[in-house]
């Protein structure tokens, strides 16, 4: 292979990669948001943009598929990030919030995530490819109503857990209710 050519495909590469990392979410997104809306297929700046959102949006897409596949994925994850964020903890560092068992649940964590990442994204996307509206869009909100509703039963049962805990001053404080 030409050597040029393969320095031209290893940085597109590289690029791609870097695109997925969610410390450019805003950037790349933002980016692609101001090129829809006159996006040429002809120019590669905009087809550069176009493969950094579609690569990010197949890298964090598992929403987009049925629950019981979609669902253990979310919790291999959160396992992930409570392990990390209980090691952060041992060691003294400070812990991001979604990552904090204490903190979060399966049905919080999924909420933002699908609200504030997922479902603008897709839908910025849908803008310039209408079809994904149906297959990708709509399994994304319905996610989205079904962590909703999760959200819901895990109140529920944190202010019964709460009410039934008798109130003492020789019983220790109730225990964080964690719900997966």
């Amino acid at each position: 292979m030409d050597p040029e050519i393969f320095k031209q495909i290893r940085q597109g590469i590289i690029n791609l990669i870097l695109a997925t990392d969610m410390a450019r979410h805003g950037e790349i997104l933002d980016s692609f948001k101001q090129k829809v809306d006159n996006f040429d297929f002809s120019n590669e700046e905009d087809v550069t943009c176009l493969k950094m959102v579609l690569i990010k949006c197949c890298d964090i897409s598992n929403e987009v598929r049925p629950m019981e596949v979609a669902e253990p994925w979310v919790t291999c994850l959160l396992q992930e990030y409570f392990m990390q964020s209980d090691r952060e903890k041992l060691d003294g560092l400070p812990v991001a919030p979604f990552m904090d068992r204490e903190k979060v649940t399966k049905a919080t964590a999924q909420i933002g995530f699908i609200k504030f990442v997922l479902i603008p994204m897709f839908e910025v996307v849908m803008q310039l490819f209408p079809q994904i509206e149906e297959l990708m869009v709509h399994p994304l909100r319905d996610s989205h109503e079904r962590y909703e509703e999760l959200k819901q039963i895990d109140d529920a049962t944190i202010e019964v857990n709460e009410a039934s805990w008798p109130s003492s001053p020789s019983l220790p404080p109730r225990p964080p209710l964690i719900t997966s």
